[in-house]
């Protein structure tokens, strides 16, 4: 029985795999392998080690990419948000150098760094989700120290107004302070209604995104995609505060990859 990619979860037996079983890597190899006549560091050990970084990036975003929501805590979500910043950083560089190195051109390559680059911003949606939930604001925008700070300042004032409200009330004012807490309950009630419709909305434009990212990703994993028409899907998700990086559009306008996918549609 044939082993796919997708089974390995060592780094080096992936690569292996894929340099010997993808067809267009394999002639790639090949060629620098031949091409490859200098004691100096040769284009095949860029090639491989762009792969395993490649492969690695993917193999962190999978474990980013499925929290155990159940025992997820506020500090465990904005250390996510942080890795997650770490790793747009480390896979646009790794796309960037990609991009410049034309002897490494491939269509795996390229189709693999865009979707990395996708797949990264639908997980940082995912946590800010989650943030939201969890009544805060993600790690990278407000830290969330001020607004507990706030909350528990209105949180003490309101109970001392309750406090203050039913000793009048056992003091015997019944009739001025029973009406002043019937409305002190009916703002708080008010105030935590609009406050859940308030959530609710944030959360639904926060997810919204979430759907259309992982279709478009179900396209391009399939290598079945125009690369003009992802380009203007993911321009199209910056409306609902998506934003890929830009080596994905240098990556996307790659004359090889347009030319290979066009190919591999009519054959």
């Amino acid at each position: 029985m044939s082993v796919t990619l997708a089974q390995l979860e060592d780094v080096d037996e992936r690569l292996e795999h894929l340099l010997g079983d993808n067809d267009e890597l394999c002639r790639l190899k090949h060629k620098l392998a031949d091409s490859n006549s200098y004691g100096l560091k040769s284009d095949l050990e860029n090639l491989k080690s762009l792969l395993r970084n490649t492969l690695q990036a993917e193999g962190r975003l999978q474990k980013l990419g499925r929290p155990n929501v159940a025992d997820l805590k506020r500090l465990d979500i904005d250390d996510a948000l942080r890795e997650l910043a770490a790793e747009r950083s480390e896979i646009s560089d790794l796309a960037r150098h990609y991009a410049a190195d034309s002897t490494l051109h491939a269509t795996w390559i390229t189709t693999k760094l865009v979707e990395l680059l996708v797949w990264l911003e639908s997980i940082v949606c995912l946590y800010e989700s989650l943030a939201l939930a969890s009544n805060g604001t993600a790690a990278y925008f407000i830290k969330p120290w001020p607004r507990t700070f706030l909350a528990s300042v209105w949180a003490l004032i309101r109970l001392a107004i309750l406090i203050v409200v039913l000793y009048a009330l056992f003091s015997g004012g019944y009739s001025f302070f029973g009406g002043l807490l019937a409305v002190i309950a009916s703002i708080v009630y008010f105030e935590k209604r609009q406050a859940g419709k308030e959530k609710a909305a944030k959360l639904s434009k926060t997810q919204e995104p979430i759907r259309t990212i992982h279709l478009l990703l179900r396209d391009v994993e399939q290598h079945c995609y125009e690369p003009a028409e992802v380009a203007r899907r993911i321009r199209s998700l910056e409306k609902s505060g998506v934003y890929v990086h830009s080596i994905a559009f240098t990556l996307l306008q790659n004359k090889r990859l347009r030319h290979n996918l066009v190919q591999s549609v009519h054959d």
